[in-house]
C-alpha cells in the first residue's frame, strides 16, 4: 500500500487496482485530485474590488483587513498572526499622476521617485533600497523595490509593487518585521501576482487584449500610411522676448521676507539663521530660480506655438540616498503653448493682480549646451514623456502666470507655478502641499522688476 499526500488530502492506492500497465490512469486520477483540490482552496479565498473599480486582488481567507491601515489608504491585510506589536502587511495604495506626468512609463516614474529620495531622504524612517528592478506580470510591467528601515530600535523590510494602469499608479507594499519578513513573503508575492486589472467596461484586460489582438488582425492596411512621418518642429532663430534679471521675495513661515536675485528662496530657509545656507546644496535652487527666459515662435506642422524657455540651476546628489552631496546642474525647461491665446482672469486677492491661463501642447527638461534649440526639438519631435500629446482643443495641463502691476506705475510682480528641484509625479496631498509650499499668492512670493522688463511677454501671450 503506498500514500501521497495532495494538500490536506491523503490518498491510500493499491497498484492493483489500477491494472496492470495503466501509468496513464494512474495519472489522470492524480490530475483529478490535484484539480479537486485547487477548487477547494480557491473557496477559501477572498477579493477585494479597488475604489476605482480598476483591479481584483485574491487573498487567503486566514488573511485579515487592517481596518487602521485600510482607513488612510486603498486597502491593507494583515499575515495570520499579525498584529499591532507585529507587523506583517500588504498595504495597497492608488496615486493620480500629477500634471506632466499623465503620459509618464514606470521606468520614468522610478527615475523620479530614486531623485527625490536622493535629494530628500526619509530621514525618520532611515530607508535603504536593497534591490531595484522590472518585471513583467499580469500584461503590466512593475518596478519593484525591495528596502530596509528603521523605525525606533526595530528593522523592517519591504517588498514594494508598482505599475501603471489607465493613468494611475497602482502602489502594492509588502511590509514585515524582521521576524516574519521571509516567513510570509512568498505568500504576500502570491497575493500581489493574483491583481488582475479591468479596463473601464469591467472586462479584464488579458481578455480585452486578446480581444483587440484577434479584431486587428482582419484589418491589414497595404496603404503605406502607417509609414507617415512626424513632422520636425522648426524653432525661430530670435527671441521673441527676454528677460535677464529680476528679484525675487518669499515670505516664510516666520513671517520675515527673504530676498534673492533672480531666485525665489524656499519657504523654509530661516531669517534669523546662517544666510550663507540660503544658496547651499537643494536650498541653491530655491522654490524658483532662473538665468534667463525667453519666448520664441515655435511651427510644428503646419501649427504656430511659441515656446517659453527657462535657463535654470537644478541639482541632484552626487551618491545615492547622501543628503551631503549635492551636485548642481543647469539645464533649460521648457513649455509650448499657443501665441496670443492666454485666458485671462482677475485674481481672487482683489488687488488689481491678474492671472494668464496658457494650455501647454508640450514641456519638459534639456541639459545646458549651446544647441539647448535643436535638444528642444528632439524632445518635441520624440514625443518625450513629460509632454502630453497635442490636441486640437485643450490639453491635459496648464501654464499659469500671475501679474500685478504696483502704484508707483514703473514696477511690477509676476509669478510662474514653481519649478525647481525634482518634481513629485503623484498629485500631492493637501497636507504634503501645506508643508512644502507656502499659501499661494502676491502676499507671499514673487518676482519684482520694471514693468518694461515684463511687457513684451505680456504681448505675445495675451488673446487678441
Amino acid at each position: 500500500m503506498n500514500t501521497v499526500t495532495i494538500k490536506t488530502f491523503t490518498l491510500r492506492y493499491n497498484k492493483k487496482s489500477f491494472g496492470s500497465g495503466s501509468l496513464q490512469k494512474m495519472r489522470a486520477f492524480f490530475f483529478c485530485l490535484l484539480f479537486s483540490s485547487s477548487l477547494l482552496a480557491q473557496n477559501d479565498t477572498k477579493s477585494h474590488v479597488s475604489s476605482d473599480k480598476m483591479f481584483i486582488i485574491t487573498y487567503p481567507s486566514t488573511w485579515k483587513e487592517n481596518e487602521i491601515e485600510s482607513a488612510t489608504s486603498e486597502y491593507c491585510i494583515n499575515a495570520p498572526g499579525a498584529g499591532l506589536f507585529s507587523m506583517s502587511m500588504i498595504k495597497m495604495e492608488i496615486k493620480k499622476m500629477a500634471e506632466g506626468y499623465e503620459n509618464a512609463d514606470i521606468h520614468q516614474i522610478s527615475d523620479v521617485e530614486l531623485k527625490m529620495l536622493k535629494a530628500q531622504p526619509d530621514q525618520s524612517m532611515n530607508l535603504e533600497i536593497l534591490e531595484s528592478k522590472f518585471q513583467k506580470m499580469n500584461d503590466h510591467e512593475w518596478w519593484i523595490i525591495k528596502g530596509k528601515m528603521k523605525k525606533g530600535k526595530k528593522d523592517y523590510f519591504t517588498d514594494s509593487y508598482k505599475t501603471i494602469h489607465n493613468r494611475k499608479v497602482y502602489i502594492f507594499t509588502y511590509v514585515s518585521n524582521e521576524k516574519n519578513y521571509e516567513k510570509n513573503r512568498e505568500d504576500a508575492k502570491k497575493i500581489i501576482a493574483s491583481v488582475e486589472f479591468l479596463t473601464k467596461n469591467g472586462e479584464s484586460v488579458s481578455i480585452a487584449k486578446t480581444n483587440t489582438t484577434n479584431s486587428s488582425e482582419d484589418r491589414v492596411n497595404d496603404s503605406g500610411d502607417d509609414r507617415v512621418g512626424n513632422s520636425i518642429p522648426i524653432i525661430g532663430d530670435k527671441p521673441l522676448w527676454s528677460i535677464k534679471s529680476a528679484t525675487g521675495w518669499m515670505k516664510n513661515f516666520e513671517g520675515q521676507w527673504i530676498r534673492g536675485k533672480n531666485k525665489i528662496q524656499k519657504y523654509k530657509v530661516s531669517a534669523v539663521g546662517d544666510t550663507s545656507a540660503w544658496n547651499k546644496g537643494i536650498n541653491a535652487t530655491g522654490l524658483d530660480n532662473f538665468t534667463s527666459i525667453e519666448v520664441r515662435d515655435v511651427k510644428i506642422g503646419n501649427k504656430l506655438f511659441i515656446v517659453i524657455i527657462k535657463l535654470m540651476l537644478d541639482g541632484q546628489n552626487k551618491y545615492e540616498y547622501s543628503a551631503n552631496s549635492w551636485q548642481p546642474i543647469i539645464r533649460y525647461k521648457f513649455f509650448v503653448v499657443k501665441k496670443n491665446e492666454a485666458i485671462l482672469t482677475p485674481r481672487f486677492e482683489k488687488d488689481g493682480s491678474v492671472q494668464y491661463e496658457m494650455q501647454i501642447y508640450f514641456r519638459g527638461y534639456v541639459q545646458y549646451d549651446k544647441d539647448y534649440l535643436h535638444h528642444i526639438v528632439l524632445k518635441i519631435s520624440q514625443g518625450d514623456y513629460e509632454q502630453p500629446e497635442m490636441k486640437e482643443i485643450g490639453s491635459t495641463s496648464n501654464l499659469y502666470l500671475d501679474y500685478k502691476e504696483l502704484n508707483d506705475g514703473k514696477r511690477c510682480r509676476f509669478v510662474f507655478p514653481p519649478t525647481s528641484g525634482v518634481d513629485s509625479p503623484y498629485e500631492p496631498t493637501p497636507q504634503y502641499q501645506e508643508f512644502v509650499y507656502p499659501p499661494i499668492g502676491f502676499s507671499n512670493y514673487y518676482y519684482e522688476c520694471d514693468k518694461s522688463d515684463i511687457r513684451g511677454l505680456l504681448n505675445i501671450i495675451e488673446k487678441k
